[in-house]
């Protein structure tokens, strides 16, 4: 399987995960990270065996667009892919387009910086959310923020996920980020 930097790959795991939140009523959605060589060509191949793979499983969250039930899906650190790259696979257009197609699905990229919500939406995703539940840690995490990243989703018809938690503590993947630690 696959994973980025910071972890083992997490396919085996999926199927165990699924299983269980079938058992606790609750829906499970993908957070795809920057695995190594990530580029549009390759993620639409992998989204093609999510599809086989995991769709129709019952805990599989899909949500209703129009009259369609497609699966949520974050892409951690988007930005790291151009917008022309994106633009191939999530315009109608595009020559790797999934628009329409069982490969469809709501596509949130990461908004880290002020400039990134311009970017996810000239780049064809459907919105953005903000990961970080550490208010200050970016310009997407920080609370004082959010009513213009909401006005502006709303505004551009983009969803606006913004990460909330009951703590913030991520140095065992960032040793260096001990300041943004928010206790419960």
């Amino acid at each position: 399987g696959m994973a980025d930097e910071n972890g083992p790959p997490s396919d085996g795991v999926i199927p165990l995960l699924l299983d269980q939140a079938v058992k606790f009523g609750i829906k499970v959605c993908l957070h795809i990270e920057p695995y190594q060589n990530r580029t549009v060509e390759n993620l639409r191949t992998n989204l093609a065996y999510v599809h086989r793979t995991y769709s129709q499983h019952p805990a599989y969250f899909k949500m209703m667009v129009g009259r369609r039930p497609l699966p949520v899906f974050y892409l951690y650190d988007s930005y790291q892919i151009t917008l022309g790259q994106w633009q191939r696979i999530f315009s109608a257009q595009g020559d790797l387009s999934v628009r329409q197609t069982e490969l469809d699905g709501v596509f949130l990229g990461l908004l880290v910086e002020f400039k990134h919500k311009f970017d996810i939406k000239k780049a064809n995703f459907d919105g953005f959310y903000t990961y970080f539940a550490s208010d200050g840690f970016s310009y997407g995490s920080s609370w004082k923020n959010w009513r213009d990243l909401a006005n502006f989703a709303l505004k551009n018809s983009l969803m606006f996920v913004p990460s909330v938690g009951p703590g913030y503590e991520d140095t065992r993947i960032r040793p260096w980020n001990s300041k943004n630690t928010a206790n419960r």
